[in-house]
């Protein structure tokens, strides 16, 4: 073989393709699985997106009903006073009442 003529078309010198086929292989099975982690992030965010609109909405609700209960509680407390008043005219009409029934006798 050696120092033989070469013809046109003989084979010289063979490659190996089995390296890089498997090399081949490799990375596109890392990049499968570069989309999968991708694919499983963007589901990741919308998820989380999600229970943040979910989160707002819930802090939301809990401002508008801090805000009923502040206002009951301040109607109540107006109604409580009134009642007092009315209270406190009763128990000075029956104080005058008794003076008048004291002092008369």
């Amino acid at each position: 073989m050696a120092g033989e003529e070469v013809q046109r078309r003989d084979v010289i010198v063979k490659f190996d393709s089995s390296t890089a086929q498997q090399q081949v292989m490799q990375k596109e099975a890392q990049l499968r699985q570069a989309e999968a982690t991708l694919d499983q992030a963007i589901g990741q965010g919308k998820i989380t997106a999600q229970q943040d609109q979910t989160d707002l909405g819930d802090a939301r609700f809990a401002v508008e009903r801090a805000q009923v209960q502040a206002s009951l509680a301040e109607i109540e407390s107006r109604i409580k006073g009134a009642q007092s008043r009315v209270d406190l005219g009763i128990a000075q009409q029956k104080l005058k009442a008794q003076e008048g029934h004291g002092g008369s006798a």
